[in-house]
């Protein structure tokens, strides 16, 4: 398979498995290159090109002062390729420092890790990218290889063990320190780096969710309202004759249920899991209201008599459509509560999550120091 192709191929299952998207460029550099790589990493001006020479036997990389390395150099040398890798932070957070990481972490069989001994112990980021290094051997198998440079250049045997101490004890703790970047990166930084962002989308999406909830609450009750309004002169009429005001009540009650019901399942179910109380759908009214006979008199044989010529229920209509929309508003604002309560408990369970993840960090963090600090 021609470059082209395989570099299409890896781009695609980069694509699918974003994780892996480094080994994947490692691999296609296993399948390009045909000589073992060795590479020289290290800060500016420590003697990585000076080694490279004494290794060699020649004066194959420019050695000097000033800087000379801004990009890989190579030589190939009894069927092995020497790599010298810009100085890290030669130029911080330039190309130069990408270049280096590059041949460190990608072109590399064996790093030789070089510190000049002048420069004393080993600073914080050295001590970061040695222990970076150490997990990449643990998972691939790759050896890094510690090399102290310009001893000669140290006044006496002191000065050298206060260099040599700090690294031997690194040494001594590297297993620990190892277990410490795995939960670092791949345990509690991978969980912030997923799960932070998605707390940060849910902090918005309940925003935006309590923002369109009084909208829904309005909506649920209008169509609620308007289904039940235009079916009460029907149900009117069918109790008139037998006057059950309590029939009709729970006659109303029950349809009213039956369409919130279904509403609120449509209005809000994509997003909440809404459990209706039919004791909130319940229509009651005062006992001095229900249905009015309209009475006549008329002559009879043994005087005026008085007989129901009609209903009057305008009354009755009134106080029904009032209290129907009572019930409509006390149900959708139950709906409405029960959600902003869940939204609430959803913004609480994240807030705690965020600070699990924040404690835990601390945790580590605090961890990581002690080891670094204790005499082994």
């Amino acid at each position: 398979m021609s470059s082209k192709p395989r570099e299409q191929a890896a781009r695609d299952l980069a694509s699918v498995l974003p994780d892996r998207a480094h080994d994947l460029a490692r691999l296609l550099i296993l399948i390009d290159d045909s000589e073992p790589v060795v590479t020289v990493v290290g800060k500016y001006n420590h003697g990585k090109s000076s080694l490279l020479n004494e290794l060699l036997g020649r004066d194959a990389f420019a050695v000097s002062d000033r800087r000379e390395t801004v990009r890989l150099s190579d030589s190939v040398h009894q069927g092995v390729r020497w790599l010298d890798a810009p100085g890290l932070d030669a130029d911080v957070g330039s190309e130069d420092d990408r270049e280096a990481l590059r041949a460190a972490w990608l072109k590399s069989d064996i790093r030789l890790f070089v510190h000049a001994a002048k420069e004393g112990e080993l600073d914080a980021k050295e001590l970061t990218l040695l222990t970076e290094l150490d997990a990449d051997r643990v998972r691939t198998g790759r050896q890094t290889l510690f090399v102290l440079s310009q001893v000669d250049q140290l006044p006496d045997d002191a000065a050298l063990l206060d260099i040599t101490g700090p690294a031997l004890a690194y040494k001594r703790r590297k297993r620990v320190e190892v277990l410490l970047h795995h939960l670092e990166e791949n345990g509690l930084g991978s969980l912030q780096s997923n799960v932070l962002p998605l707390l940060g989308d849910l902090g918005e999406s309940s925003q935006g969710a309590l923002a369109r909830l009084e909208q829904q609450q309005e909506q649920l009750a209008n169509v609620v309202w308007r289904g039940i309004v235009p079916t009460l002169p029907a149900l009117l009429d069918a109790q008139a004759a037998t006057h059950d005001v309590i029939g009709l009540c729970n006659a109303l009650s029950q349809s009213i249920f039956e369409l919130y019901r279904r509403e609120a399942d449509r209005l809000l179910g994509d997003d909440y899991l809404i459990e209706p109380d039919a004791s909130v759908a319940t229509i009651e009214l005062a006992d001095d209201v229900g249905f009015d006979d309209i009475v006549v008199g008329r002559a009879g044989a043994n005087g005026a008599v008085r007989e129901v010529a009609d209903v009057d229920y305008g009354r009755l209509r009134a106080a029904l459509s009032h209290a129907i929309r009572e019930c409509v508003l006390s149900l959708s604002g139950h709906a409405a509560q029960r959600c902003r309560a869940s939204i609430a408990q959803l913004t609480m369970l994240a807030r705690r999550l965020e600070a699990s993840l924040a404690m835990h960090e601390e945790g580590l963090l605090d961890r990581e120091s002690q080891v670094r600090s204790e005499t082994f």
